[in-house]
């Protein structure tokens, strides 16, 4: 290894005299994924759906004071069972509507409910 490498890793790593021992290396990121692995089972996957409602003004739906009240409606709708999600898109004159539930007709009708209002505000 160049004098320059070592000098670099050295940095990374300044109270070791050696650098980085590279044979620790796959042990870290095996002990890294593991315990990415125990947090992805706790977390409950729930069927999502996304709504595109193009052709709207989002400064206009950003600024509603309905579009805002029946995304808390949906929230509270879901409790701690969901996920609501409006955002305007960053490449178009759209926004997004992201719905997780535990019930995939339940995360559509919501989905629908809030295109809808977004359409009314825009």
């Amino acid at each position: 290894m160049g004098e320059a490498k070592i000098r670099r890793i050295q940095r990374l790593n300044p109270k070791s005299d050696q650098g980085i021992d590279h044979f620790k290396i796959p042990y870290l990121t095996l002990a890294v994924v593991l315990v990415l692995a125990g947090l992805a089972g706790v977390m409950t996957r729930y069927p999502q759906v996304l709504v595109n409602v193009a052709g709207v003004d989002k400064a206009r739906v950003a600024s509603s004071p309905e579009v805002a009240a029946q995304v808390e409606a949906a929230e509270r709708e879901l409790g701690g069972s969901g996920r609501v999600l409006v955002r305007p898109s960053g490449t178009e004159p759209a926004v997004r509507v992201m719905i997780e539930a535990m019930d995939a007709g339940h995360a559509q009708r919501l989905a629908d409910r809030l295109a809808s209002a977004i359409r009314e505000a825009s």
